[in-house]
């Protein structure tokens, strides 16, 4: 019995080429890491706006959501980060100023 999914040629169908090639840009568009903060804030901001419009096919609508969750761990991880670096001038008791860590003036 012929194989369902090739033709005489060996060739794969259009339709499982193009799959693939979907798949292959999904994931790309996961991996690609934005430029700076300021440009993956505007691309969420984008992706919220066309996934709000609700005219958008499933599978497109599943990639754009996953990307958001990338562009969304991918911000966060670069406000913790800097959050780590951040400094405070404390007035001391003497007139001068020592510097402490943002997180121990929360506390």
């Amino acid at each position: 019995m012929d194989n369902l999914f090739n033709d005489d040629t060996g060739a794969k169908p259009k339709r499982q080429r193009q799959s693939k090639k979907r798949a292959a840009k999904e994931a790309e568009n996961q991996i690609a890491e934005p430029k700076s903060f300021e440009t993956a804030l505007v691309e969420l901001q984008k992706i919220v706006e066309k996934l709000d419009e609700g005219e958008v096919a499933l599978e497109e609508s599943v990639a754009l959501f996953e990307r958001a969750q990338f562009l969304a761990r991918w911000c966060q991880d670069k406000l913790d980060r800097i959050e780590g670096k951040l400094k405070l001038l404390v007035p001391t008791g003497d007139g001068g100023f020592e510097v402490e860590d943002i997180d121990n003036t929360h506390n």
